[in-house]
């Protein structure tokens, strides 16, 4: 007998605006937001992996629906055929799914499960098409790069003051472009800290962390959960050293 499963299907509304720009799909497309990475990219690997599933541009009427955070309204509920998987990314749950994904181990939704909204942890995407730090650099340390949204920068490291105090004891100090998040290749060191205050961001991933090990870059962050966490796994599968 033939077990019957239900359709799955990643909710992408911006596809309608994607279409009309010209924006192409692919799993190895490079700094782009979340919310396509979590949909467009996972909905791709998954498919090319013989796992089905589809790509929709329209809320399915049923199935489970797995989408982020930013497409589901408050104001949506499923109905008696749809089941919400939410990917909470750095947003707050949503009222109605019945199951929630957040992107870090140490998140507190984890730890307060109830039968009425379970959560589960998956890990972000690292970025693609990764260029790791050229070689014949060696040790030296000039460029210091921060790879993310400025507005994510502590503000202490925004201004023109600690860039030119940078500059003073012989570093340079930038804030990459998104369109070159995956290019470390003349990038000696990692800068990357949201606040100097003792804060948790219980709803970040790890990946600035991931992406540098990846692209053997050192990096200089702050006290997040997400990063204590990843350090800990990391010190875990390494074992005892001796």
């Amino acid at each position: 007998m033939t077990a019957l499963h239900p359709d799955v299907h990643f909710y992408y509304p911006l596809a309608v605006r994607d279409r009309a720009t010209g924006v192409g799909y692919s799993p190895l497309s490079t700094g782009l937001p979340g919310n396509y990475v979590w949909t467009v990219k996972t909905q791709a690997l998954l498919s090319a992996n013989g796992f089905p599933c589809r790509l929709m541009e329209s809320m399915p009427e049923e199935g489970i629906i797995v989408t982020h955070r930013e497409f589901l309204a408050n104001s949506m509920v499923p109905n008696s055929k749809q089941l919400f998987v939410c990917i909470v990314a750095d947003h707050r749950r949503h009222p109605f799914a019945q199951l929630h994904m957040v992107q870090n181990a140490q998140d507190p939704m984890l730890a307060r499960l109830s039968p009425s909204w379970p959560a589960g942890f998956v890990p972000h995407w690292t970025e693609s098409r990764l260029i790791p730090r050229d070689s014949d650099r060696g040790r030296m340390l000039k460029n210091v790069s921060y790879f993310g949204l400025p507005a994510r920068l502590a503000p202490q490291l925004r201004g023109d003051r600690f860039h030119a105090l940078m500059r003073s004891h012989g570093y340079n100090f930038r804030i990459v472009p998104r369109d070159r998040w995956n290019d470390y290749s003349d990038t000696d060191a990692v800068l990357a800290v949201r606040s100097f205050a003792a804060l948790p961001y219980h709803k970040f991933p790890p990946s600035k962390l991931y992406n540098s090990w990846l692209a053997r870059v050192p990096a200089l962050l702050g006290s997040e959960s997400a990063y204590q966490g990843a350090s800990q796994r990391a010190r875990l599968l390494r074992g005892p050293q001796h």
